[in-house]
């Protein structure tokens, strides 16, 4: 059947017949090979839950051990100064920012005075 491949003619019954014969043991593999794709799939999707899940275990743990959390409050008032523009009109760059970081950044950016002594308030023109 090879010299019928990608050509547009028409089968006769009898080929089709014999196609058919032919194909019933292709068809099976095909089939059984589909069914085990699917049980991999679903062993994979099992495995990726259970790493996701250990991934965020480990992640917050370690996170536990990030050097920023043993600086000094003071250490990190001073970065944050250094960190912002002396004038800027942009968002991200304004000290409110630090303040959405997380709650430790939060309440030290909100007691930092110097970071709020000036800020640009914008002012829609009318």
């Amino acid at each position: 059947f090879a010299s019928y491949l990608g050509t547009n003619n028409a089968a006769t019954h009898e080929e089709i017949a014999k196609l058919t014969e032919f194909l019933v043991g292709p068809i099976s593999k095909v089939n059984e090979l589909q069914g085990e794709i699917e049980r991999i799939k679903v062993h994979y999707d099992s495995l990726m839950r259970k790493h996701m899940e250990l991934s965020r275990y480990v992640e917050g743990h370690q996170a536990l051990m990030a050097p920023i959390l043993r600086l000094p409050v003071d250490d990190i008032q001073e970065i944050f100064l250094h960190c912002l523009p002396q004038v800027s009109r942009r968002y991200t760059t304004r000290p409110i920012l630090l303040t959405r970081i997380c709650s430790g950044w939060r309440r030290i950016a909100l007691n930092s005075a110097a970071l709020w002594a000036s800020i640009h308030i914008p002012i829609p023109q009318i």
